[in-house]
């Protein structure tokens, strides 16, 4: 299934032989309008639809592991690889084609968000009876805009899961990455306004759960325990 910009999708059912079935392909054009439907009427489909995403694209072990465990429990997997991840990366000069994203007024950290809010959209509104998916994110950029994307799309996305996300932008800066390593990460003015605190936040009252979090996450993310509280949840993101 390709999505939107640059996006590639698979679905991962539990009654499937191998994790790397690719049970079906769809194709949306960029103004993210579906060309074909496909109804899940003779399909018992579980309550909660699974969307996954990692900065090594949906074919690492990483993906396949995390995959095999919501299988496993029942639920249907989706795997993305959205604009500049996975196979949907850019093999020559990737990092000009996203700053080229930037010079016409996007910003690749939008395009990922949209696609993976385009994808929540389309399992919400086509699987009866399910849902909003549940997004799993593993690594720091997909986490990222994970978050943005749960933030955009509240009615959406049902739960969030990252795994290996940062406490802070700050610590891109700290840790020198380079626009060529993460190009999504440099997005003009964030910092100036949303720290990963704040954008967290705006996942509540839904579940967001920071998966084995750094000792920096820990520190950083501290109060958002207490907003939960403030919105009448007893959620802890960073208990885990």
């Amino acid at each position: 299934m390709l999505l939107g910009l640059g996006a590639t999708v698979s679905l991962l059912a539990n009654e499937s032989p191998s994790l790397q079935a690719l049970l079906q392909r769809r194709i949306i054009p960029p103004n993210l309008a579906w060309t074909e439907v496909q109804a899940y009427t003779e399909v018992r489909v579980p309550p909660m639809p699974v969307v996954l995403v990692a900065d090594a694209g949906r074919a690492s072990n990483n993906t396949i592991g995390a995959a095999t465990d919501w299988l496993q429990r029942g639920h249907r997997v989706w795997a993305v690889d959205p604009f500049y991840l996975g196979e949907s990366h850019i093999v020559k000069l990737d990092h000009l084609y996203a700053l080229l994203v930037s010079a016409v007024g996007d910003r690749p950290l939008g395009v990922q968000a949209s696609q993976l809010g385009a994808l929540a959209r389309w399992l919400r509104e086509t699987i009866p009876n399910a849902k909003p998916p549940v997004v799993h994110a593993l690594g720091p950029r997909s986490s990222l805009f994970s978050l943005v994307a749960a933030g955009l799309y509240p009615q959406d996305i049902g739960a969030l899961n990252t795994q290996g996300s940062y406490g802070s932008l700050r610590e891109i800066i700290e840790l020198n990455r380079a626009v060529s390593e993460a190009p999504e990460l440099f997005c003009f003015g964030l910092l100036a306004e949303f720290d990963i605190q704040q954008m967290a936040a705006l996942v509540a009252p839904r579940k967001l759960t920071f998966i084995k979090p750094s000792e920096r996450a820990r520190q950083e993310l501290a109060p958002l325990k207490e907003w939960w509280t403030l919105l009448g949840k007893t959620w802890d993101p960073l208990a885990n």
